[in-house]
């Protein structure tokens, strides 16, 4: 059985990788919200709904954007 990430593991991954997104160059920040965009796109294609629900947490954490 799987464990239970901590709550404050997951505010510690928000807090950290969101703001290094602002220092990484333009052309991998590019890169990247490209890669996790398309990836939405394809969750919302499934019929799964923790494929969304696991994009949309990926991009929280790295502060992206997505489109509605």
């Amino acid at each position: 059985m799987a464990k239970k990430m901590p709550g404050w593991v997951i505010s510690l991954i928000v807090s950290v990788l969101g703001p290094l997104l602002n220092l990484i160059t333009p052309m991998l920040k590019e890169q990247l919200t490209s890669f996790v965009v398309s990836l939405y796109e394809k969750a919302k294609e499934t019929s799964n709904p923790i494929d969304d629900i696991f994009v949309r947490f990926l991009a929280a954490v790295l502060a992206i954007d997505l489109p509605e």
